[in-house]
């Protein structure tokens, strides 16, 4: 019984390692939409937005 919990307790904190993961890269991958990959779109982006600021 032991085993099994072990197991089950390292399974979830893999699912949750890998959830934590894919959120972060998908946070990276909206950043970069808004962004762009330079820095005259960064500055031109945030000209347009105050609230940012």
């Amino acid at each position: 019984m032991m085993n099994h919990n072990s197991a089950r307790r390292r399974n979830r904190q893999l699912a949750l390692r890998n959830g934590t993961f894919v959120r972060r890269m998908i946070e990276l991958a909206y950043l970069d939409s808004i962004i762009g990959y330079d820095d005259v779109q960064c500055v031109n982006q945030i000209r347009m937005d105050r609230r940012t600021l």
